[in-house]
């Protein structure tokens, strides 16, 4: 059963600083593209599909999902500071807390 997506909206947001307008929204601009990129990696975890998570996004095309998730991974491999994003996230902390 996958789960809810508003309260991992809200952590994403939350750790990034960023209104869930910003990271439901068409900007393109690093401070909102990448959440939502670790937002799209962390919904298919949770058992989303592409489409599902494309419609939560705006009706963005599941071609972008697949894209933006291979794109986080990557820095996921990359970065100690996103991987430590993502776990705070997971463990539903900030770097507030």
């Amino acid at each position: 059963m996958k789960q809810q997506a508003d309260p991992i909206i809200d952590r994403v947001c939350s750790e990034f600083g960023i209104s869930r307008v910003e990271v439901m929204g068409e900007s393109r601009k690093h401070r909102a593209s990448t959440p939502r990129k670790l937002l799209m990696h962390i919904l298919r975890g949770a058992g989303w599909q592409l489409a599902e998570i494309g419609e939560l996004l705006n009706n963005r095309h599941h071609s972008t999902i697949i894209y933006g998730i291979k794109d986080i991974e990557v820095r996921l491999r990359d970065s100690v500071a996103m991987q430590a994003s993502l776990d705070r996230v997971m463990l539903g902390t900030t770097c507030a807390d």
